[in-house]
């Protein structure tokens, strides 16, 4: 929804553009939008039509509400107008301009006289498990498809949570917007062959980059309160139902897993993560680099940090 109100606003601005001029004023624009200035097809609809019940819309001024802090505010063109990105924090939002940055100088640039000549580069896989030197790994499990289900929904509800909540001066945060699925055998159990589904997992990852410098750090700080506050304490959790928590190496990923769901590419294959506070090879031209003092060290981890 947030990308379909964005192209529209170019599409409205811009009617007798081609495609691909569409395009490229797209990611010309959000690369560099000031948010949280909203992004607005048409005026805040506060009036309900006829028949329809009075209800709030999105007003940043009103003191009574938290519209005012919303990161990267992207408005709904019809009555009552709402923020449908009200979920996106500053990781996410560092996530998606970096992203849109990348695509800019792809397609050329600010001119639109430079870069590469074949799009097909918007489309290659992405490089995320080449860019980081340490990732925190979230696992979700359930023992069946429905309690995997309802358990993953609730937990993925909360993830933005967790995400924001490790954004401070010694933490940085890359959340991949993708949960990996697969199934799993309980360690030192089995599957009856009755049963119509067997336990399930899904895999998260979120990137880590920390501040120069930085020798060691116990993430327990930032992961206590999520999983005591927002997680465990769910009326509906059943046993079986968990969530773990681990920081990995890149080397140490489950590349198996990864392989099955983002597709391999021979320049992410070659890409290797530089450990001397620097970017690595791997990041493309034109992308915005890490902002100091946050780099790729690898600090080491308290051994009951998560």
């Amino acid at each position: 929804v947030n990308f379909a109100l964005m192209v529209a606003w170019c599409c409205k601005r811009y009617p007798k553009h081609q495609p691909y001029a569409i395009l490229r004023i797209f990611f010309r624009t959000f690369a560099t939008w000031s948010w949280p200035s909203p992004v607005m097809c048409c005026p805040i609809q506060e009036t309900p039509p006829t028949g329809v019940a009075k209800m709030p819309a999105w007003n940043p001024r009103n003191p009574s509400s938290r519209d005012a802090s919303h990161i990267m505010p992207i408005i709904t063109p019809v009555y009552p107008s709402m923020n449908s990105s009200y979920n996106v924090g500053i990781p996410q939002k560092r996530r998606i301009q970096e992203e849109l940055v990348r695509a800019v100088h792809i397609m050329g640039g600010e001119d639109g006289k430079h870069g590469d000549a074949d799009w097909r580069s918007l489309f290659k896989p992405s490089d995320f498990f080449s860019r980081h030197a340490n990732y925190l790994q979230l696992t979700i499990r359930g023992n069946n498809e429905e309690d995997f289900t309802k358990w993953l929904r609730f937990c993925e509800s909360r993830l933005r949570i967790l995400i924001s909540g490790l954004e401070g001066p010694e933490v940085r945060a890359w959340p991949f917007a993708k949960f990996m699925k697969r199934d799993f055998t309980p360690e030192g159990g089995s599957v009856s062959e009755d049963e119509m589904d067997g336990p399930q997992e899904a895999v998260f990852f979120i990137g880590l980059r920390f501040a120069v410098g930085l020798e060691s750090i116990s993430l327990k700080k930032y992961s206590s309160d999520f999983l005591y506050n927002h997680i465990n304490s769910w009326e509906g959790r059943k046993p079986g139902m968990d969530l773990l928590m681990a920081v990995v190496l890149q080397q140490d990923l489950p590349f198996d897993l990864i392989e099955q769901h983002v597709k391999s590419d021979e320049s992410s294959e070659a890409a290797t993560v530089e450990t001397d506070g620097t970017s690595s090879d791997s990041d493309d031209e034109g992308k915005k680099e890490n902002p100091k003092p946050f780099a790729h060290i690898r600090p080491t981890f308290s051994g009951q940090d998560l």
